[in-house]
């Protein structure tokens, strides 16, 4: 099948316009993905991000091949991302 070729969507880096087009995920529910995973660090599995969208069974069986959760990246220390001043 082409879908088993095709790369799987990273839940943790995918875009809007990514997520949308997903089986059951509507611009509403990937602006809510975005929020979520930016305010928890990303989703760290399947049921976690299933029990979050509240996706139909039907849904969740066409999602499971398709989707991956890679790891997000640490978010900078805002130590870090102060501006160093010579004066």
């Amino acid at each position: 099948m082409e879908k088993s070729n095709s790369p799987k969507i990273d839940i943790n880096s995918a875009s809007e316009e990514e997520l949308k087009e997903l089986p059951g995920i509507n611009i509403i529910l990937a602006k809510k993905i975005i929020k979520r995973r930016e305010e928890t660090g990303g989703f760290k599995n399947f049921n976690e991000f299933v029990n979050y969208t509240k996706v139909t069974d039907d849904i969740q069986k066409q999602l499971f091949p398709v989707i991956i959760f890679k790891e997000m990246e640490k978010k900078k220390n805002k130590k870090s991302d102060e501006r160093n001043l010579d004066i």
